[in-house]
């Protein structure tokens, strides 16, 4: 079961990477980002927590006993 762990991880990075550079892009601007902009950033940073999170926690949920 390590290949849906390595996707979590694959997926977070990927999320953390796309929002990190939406943010830098308006900063390098001098500009504030809009309100949908923001939720966007807000949205890709969430699912990489989450991803990080499922990621991490993978073998504890779905380890047999």
């Amino acid at each position: 079961m390590i290949m849906p762990v390595k996707i979590l991880y694959i997926h977070s990075a990927v999320s953390i990477t796309l929002g990190v550079l939406l943010y830098n892009t308006y900063r390098r601007k001098g500009r504030n980002p809009s309100v949908k902009s923001t939720a966007i950033i807000i949205l890709l940073l969430m699912l990489a927590i989450v991803a990080a999170l499922g990621g991490y926690l993978w073998d504890d949920i779905h380890s047999e006993y």
